[in-house]
Parts: C-alpha cells; structure tokens; sequence
C-alpha cells in the first residue's frame, strides 16, 4: 500500500495451485484445484470519518470439482469490497459498516487441519479423477456494529453480520466407516449472527477478553445443518509474571 495524499491505494494477491497425485494403481493420474485472487483497494480518511472501497477479483481453476448441476458455479468472480466508520466523542463509540467476498480453497491440507478424522475418497469419472473438494464462495459477506474505547482499561465490540456461501463445505459421518470418519458434501448456506466481544485491562499485569457469536442458519437443499454450532464463546486470560520494563540484558 502507498499513501498519496489523505488517500491509502492498496494491492493484495493471492494464488495457490495443488497437484495430486492418487496412487500407482489409479495411473497416478492428477487430479488439479487452484484459485487466485485480487484485491485492490482505497481507502479516505475525511476527519472522523474513514472509508475503504475496492474490489476482489477471483478466478477459480478447480475444474475437475466443481458441480456442473450447481448454476451459481462459476470461473470468475466478483466482490464488491466496502468499509466505512465514523469516530464519535474521541472514540467512544464507532459504527462501521463492513461488505466483502472472496473465495475459499477447500485443500486438503487444510480439510485435514479442521478435521483430522476426515477420509479422502477421490470421485471416479470415466477415465478421470475429481476431488471431492470443492471450492466455496463467500458472497454478499455484511457485517453492521459499534465499537469504541470506554477507558483506557476497557474496549468492546458489537456487530450482527450476514452472509451467503455457495458450495458451503459440511462434514458427516461416512456409513462405511461406522461412524468414526467423515467425508465432505456441498450446499447453499445463509448464516446470519450476533456477536461480540470485549476487552479488560484489570491492571498493568493482567488482561481478561470476553467474546461470543450466535447463529442461525438457512440452508436451500438439506433442512439440517450438520455439524454446525448454535454459537461459539471464548474467555481470554492474560498475566504478565515479570514486568518486562524490569528485565535488563
């Protein structure tokens, strides 16, 4: 990013590109997934009051997983990306208004990460291979709250936010395994949530953070949300034992 005058221009990428290769007895035939992905934006500063736009443009190259049944699927995509706050009473309190997209790689590196009992099972098509790994879109991704700095002890952060998936990634339990792996399916999925959190300074060694988000969900095709929480909580705690403006070399 580069500052010309009050205005910040900005350029983000991002490319990945797997190859697998599955098996000598299979013809160690490849099976290819790979997006990309830009996003240039600007952002203004005008007093109190900061607002970013720009755009992600994203190619999505996972050919041999992509659902051919599925309309919404697509080769490019577009989101439109736009920020705005407004600084009230020395920041005390900050509405902002957040909407933004981009593309998710479902990898299976990353598939593993989130669920380690997961069992790739490659999709057999004619003399090719596909993944079952689909890449999912987040569209239309709205978030709308109030944040600020009560004291130099306390913050906090409010929001409802909105957003729609398209080849949203579930996990379920697979029949053939009896229940202890699982495997991957697609569908259209609407989250919308509440949420929030907040930040504690009880004095100069430790720190407590507050945060929690409830959901509710609206799917087109299943009428089940598998494995899907109805909301997530966390409590952060922070002590310093030794001050580090004591420590010396």
């Amino acid at each position: 990013g580069k500052f010309v005058g009050t205005e910040k221009f900005s350029f983000s990428g991002y490319y990945n590109f797997d190859k697998i290769i599955v098996g000598p007895l299979l013809g160690n035939n490849p099976i290819n997934e790979g997006i990309a992905g830009i996003e240039p934006t600007v952002t203004t500063y005008k007093g109190k009051l900061t607002v970013k736009a720009g755009a992600g443009l994203w190619v999505d190259a996972d050919l041999e997983s992509r659902d051919p049944n599925n309309e919404d699927a697509q080769n490019f995509y577009f989101f439109p990306k736009v920020e705005a706050s407004l600084s009230l009473m020395k920041d005390l309190f900050i509405p902002y208004l957040r909407l933004d997209g981009s593309l998710q790689q479902n990898r299976l590196q990353t598939v593993i990460t989130e669920n380690r009992f997961f069992e790739y099972i490659h999709i057999q098509d004619g003399e090719s291979l596909k993944s079952p790994l689909r890449t999912t879109a987040r569209k239309n991704d709205l978030s709308v709250g109030m944040r600020g700095t009560i004291t130099k002890a306390l913050s906090f952060n409010f929001y409802g936010r909105t957003v729609k998936y398209d080849d949203y990634m579930y996990f379920k339990n697979t029949s053939i395994s009896g229940g202890s792996r699982f495997e991957t399916f697609n569908d259209t999925l609407r989250i919308n949530s509440v949420g929030g959190n907040v930040s504690m300074n009880i004095n100069d060694s430790f720190d407590i953070g507050l945060d929690a988000e409830f959901y509710n969900y609206n799917n087109s095709e299943e009428g089940h949300n598998w494995n899907l929480p109805k909301y997530k909580a966390s409590i952060d705690l922070s002590y310093s034992l030794i001050s580090g403006n004591n420590l010396t070399a």
